[in-house]
């Protein structure tokens, strides 16, 4: 898709995308080559990336909030780009869209590199360290290197992770299932 875009032929003249990962080889030519750096959207889209915690399979808000101080934000975008693939977000809003409201209630963008010993000391006190959680990704080279990163960061503060690859082509379709058998999944 990248050099698709870059090279901007016939239908994909005046594609765009909003979602592709850039990997650092892309994003060197881009910013070394004037012509595509005036093509690239500078700033906050609309478009969040989100982890979703599946509720109904975890009900405990305490191990919902482990989960969160747990996510290691800062090691993922540091896969996609560093700070060019955009800000840390605290909320499923961007603020480019009317009504956001910057909060950031579980330090997600203060401490975006994870907060282990706040997630371990509420698996202690649920008494579930060494939980097992399911981690579902797409299975690009980049959700690969990204699944590496979740599972360090998530077992550094006590879970068990189980990694479930996903087509890329079919990801929305498995997790939007109801009852999809995931406790976390991306989505934006």
């Amino acid at each position: 898709i990248n050099q698709r875009l870059i090279a901007a032929n016939g239908a994909d003249q005046g594609a765009m995308s909003l979602t592709t990962l850039i990997t650092s080889e892309v994003l060197k030519q881009i910013d070394t080559t004037p012509e595509l750096k005036a093509r690239t959207v500078q700033g906050n889209t609309a478009f969040v990336l989100v982890r979703n915690i599946n509720n109904t399979r975890i009900k405990d808000v305490e191990l919902r909030k482990a989960l969160l101080y747990a996510w290691p934000s800062f090691q993922l975008r540091q896969l996609i780009g560093g700070s060019t693939a955009g800000d840390f977000a605290s909320t499923v809003l961007s603020p480019t869209v009317p009504g956001y409201e910057a909060f950031d209630l579980y330090h997600q963008k203060t401490l975006p590199k994870g907060q282990s010993e706040n997630a371990t000391s509420l698996l202690t006190k649920a008494g579930k360290v060494g939980m097992s959680v399911v981690y579902c990704y797409a299975n690009p080279p980049k959700g690969q290197e990204g699944s590496v990163v979740v599972k360090a960061g998530l077992e550094k503060a006590g879970f068990k992770v189980v990694l479930k690859p996903t087509d890329p082509k079919n990801f929305y379709d498995v997790i939007g299932k109801v009852n999809n058998p995931f406790d976390i999944y991306n989505g934006g």
